[in-house]
């Protein structure tokens, strides 16, 4: 199954944004429901499910995540998981939107009859 941000601002997925990291609702109860608050406010048809998942995007940079993950990004570790404190709180509603080349499709391929292509061989 395919993961993405369930936050109603854009369509993050591990596809089209590999640099965030997506994270699971906690499992303290005050804590989830701070979160369904905050995507609430960004959809109203939400209903939280094992699936749902919130990016990195969506959290204050530093204050929310922990500083060993932080470290481990500074010093070019790419892959290294952003990891969040157990009580960090989405808050950024609506995030650098994520790069409108990478969610587009691509444009269609232009067709080319058998002779363009070859006089684009004779001139090369």
């Amino acid at each position: 199954m395919p993961i993405n941000c369930v936050v109603g601002d854009g369509h993050r997925t591990q596809k089209n944004a590999p640099d965030l990291s997506f994270y699971k609702f906690p499992v303290d109860i005050s804590v989830q429901r701070l979160w369904v608050r905050f995507v609430n406010n960004t959809r109203s048809d939400f209903v939280r499910s094992d699936y749902s998942r919130v990016c990195s995007a969506h959290f204050n940079h530093p204050r929310d995540f922990e500083e060993s993950s932080l470290l481990k990004r500074s010093f070019g570790i790419a892959k290294a998981r952003l990891l969040i404190k157990k009580t960090a709180v989405p808050s950024v509603k609506h995030p650098v939107p994520v790069n409108e080349a990478a969610s587009a499709p691509p444009p269609p391929k232009k067709s080319r009859t058998a002779y363009q292509k070859r006089e684009t061989e004779r001139v090369s």
